[in-house]
C-alpha cells in the first residue's frame, strides 16, 4: 500500500473513531466562544448613579458592612472603571450579586441560569459532563484532541492532489454548484478543511496542552523552564499550609487588639489605581481582621488578555507594594501556557480572535458531518461492490453446475 493512501485509511479510521466526541466539542465551542461577553451583557442593565466627578472608583466601605469574612465562602469583589457600574460579589460560578456602593442596597442577583448554562457546557466540552479535573469523559475528550490533531496535520497533506494544477487545486479552494451529494461532501470538505486548518491546528494544539500535562511540560522543557508543580504536589501543599493556618488561628486571635493599625481598603485601592492608570476592573477579597497583605487583580483588557492582567500585594499596614505580578514577569514557559489557554478561546486576539475560533469550531463541525456522510457512503459503497461480486460468483457457481 502507497503511503498516501495508508495515510488516507488512518485519516478515515481516526475520523470514524473519535468525530462523534469531535462534533460534540466543535458544537459546545461555539456556544463558549463568547460566555465572557454574553454574561457581561447580561449585567449591563443594573446600572447605579454615577460617581462624583474625580472619583475614580467607588468607595467600598458600604461593601465591608455587607461581607463577613468569618462565615465562608467570601465572595471575590469586583469593581469596574464605568462611572455607572455596581460592584460585583461573585460566589463561585453560580451566583454574582450586585450592590449599590452608595447605598449598600442589593440591585439583583445576576440571572443563575445564564451562569449554569455556560458551567455545563464547558463541562460537557471538556469531559462530556464528566469531572473537569479526573473523570472518563475527561481522558475521552483527551485522546479524541491528540486525534484530532492527528486529523488536522494529515488533512491538510491529503487536501494537496497529487497533480499540482489549477484544474486540481480549484475544487480543494472554493465552493462549486451542481456537484450531486458524494462530490458535494467531498467539495465542502476540502474546502472547509483548507480556510480552517490553521486556526484549528492552534484550537487542537493548544487543547492538548491544556489536557495533559506531560504536554505542558514539555513546553516548559522546550523552553529551558522548570515546570509547574502538579496537582498532587499542590494538595499537598495546601493541605500543609492549612494546617499551619490552624495551628496559628487561636494565636493570632489573641493579638487581634493589638495589632497595629491597618489602612482603609479604599486608600489602598487608590494606590493600585494610581499604579495601574488604565484599568478596567479590579478584583479582591476582602481580608481576615488579621490578615497582614491584601492582593488585587487589575485588568486593563477583556478578561482574556493575558498580557494586560497584573497582581498587586499591598501591606496593610503601610499601603506600599509588597509583591507585583503579571504577564511581564513570568518566565517563558509560563508565558506561552498562559497563552495557550487564551489563544484557545481566541480572547486573547480581542473579540476578532474570538469570531475567528467561533467560525473554526463551527467548521469543525462540518468537517465531522461531511467526513463521516463520506465514510459511510464509502463503506455501504464496498460493502455493494462486495455483494455484488458474491452474486457473481454464485451465479457463475449456479451455471457451471446447470451446464454438468
Amino acid at each position: 500500500m502507497k503511503p498516501r493512501k495508508l495515510l488516507f485509511w488512518c485519516h478515515l479510521i481516526a475520523g470514524c473513531t473519535a468525530g462523534i466526541v469531535i462534533l460534540i466539542m466543535s458544537i459546545s465551542g461555539v456556544l463558549l466562544a463568547f460566555e465572557r461577553q454574553i454574561i457581561a451583557w447580561s449585567g449591563e442593565r443594573y446600572k447605579v448613579a454615577p460617581r462624583p466627578a474625580g472619583s475614580q472608583s467607588p468607595s467600598i466601605e458600604m461593601i465591608e458592612k455587607l461581607v463577613d469574612v468569618s462565615t465562608p465562602p467570601s465572595p471575590s469583589i469586583t469593581i469596574r472603571a464605568s462611572a455607572t457600574a455596581p460592584v460585583e460579589l461573585s460566589f463561585g460560578r453560580d451566583r454574582t450579586v450586585f450592590v449599590d456602593p452608595t447605598t449598600g442596597k442589593m440591585l439583583t442577583q445576576q440571572s443563575k441560569g445564564i451562569r449554569v448554562f455556560f458551567a455545563t457546557v464547558e463541562r460537557i466540552h471538556r469531559a462530556l459532563g464528566g469531572e473537569l479535573r479526573q473523570s472518563l469523559g475527561r481522558n475521552i475528550t483527551g485522546v479524541c484532541n491528540l486525534l484530532f490533531f492527528f486529523l488536522v496535520v494529515s488533512g491538510f497533506y491529503l487536501w494537496f492532489p497529487k497533480k499540482y494544477s489549477r484544474q486540481y487545486f480549484r475544487p480543494g479552494l472554493w465552493f462549486e454548484k451542481g456537484l450531486k451529494a458524494r462530490a458535494r461532501y467531498l467539495n465542502w470538505h476540502k474546502v472547509i478543511g483548507f480556510w480552517s486548518a490553521i486556526p484549528l491546528f492552534i484550537i487542537v494544539l493548544t487543547g492538548i496542552i491544556m489536557s495533559y500535562s506531560w504536554a505542558t511540560n514539555l513546553l516548559y522543557r522546550v523552553t529551558g523552564t522548570q515546570p509547574p508543580p502538579q496537582q498532587a504536589e499542590l494538595r499537598n501543599a495546601g493541605a500543609q499550609d492549612r494546617s499551619a493556618r490552624g495551628a496559628h488561628k487561636e494565636s493570632r486571635s489573641r493579638h487581634r487588639n493589638s495589632s497595629p493599625d491597618v489602612k482603609s481598603l479604599d486608600v489602598l485601592l487608590a494606590v493600585v489605581e494610581r499604579t495601574v492608570p488604565g484599568w478596567k476592573s479590579i478584583t479582591f477579597r476582602l481580608p481576615a481582621r488579621g490578615d497582614e497583605s491584601i492582593t488585587f487583580s487589575v485588568d486593563e483588557g477583556t478578561g482574556g488578555q493575558p498580557q494586560k492582567r497584573h497582581q498587586f500585594t499591598l501591606s496593610r499596614t503601610s499601603g506600599e507594594v509588597k509583591r507585583e505580578e503579571g504577564f511581564a514577569t513570568y518566565n517563558l514557559g509560563r508565558k506561552l501556557r498562559t497563552i495557550a489557554r487564551f489563544l484557545h478561546t481566541g480572547e486573547i486576539l480581542g473579540i476578532g480572535g474570538q469570531i475567528i475560533a467561533a467560525i473554526a469550531s463551527f467548521g469543525a463541525s462540518l468537517l465531522v458531518f461531511t467526513g463521516l456522510a463520506l465514510a459511510i457512503r464509502r463503506l455501504v459503497g464496498l460493502y455493494r461492490r462486495k455483494a455484488a461480486a458474491n452474486r457473481i460468483v454464485k451465479n457463475s457457481g449456479e451455471l457451471q453446475t446447470s451446464n454438468r
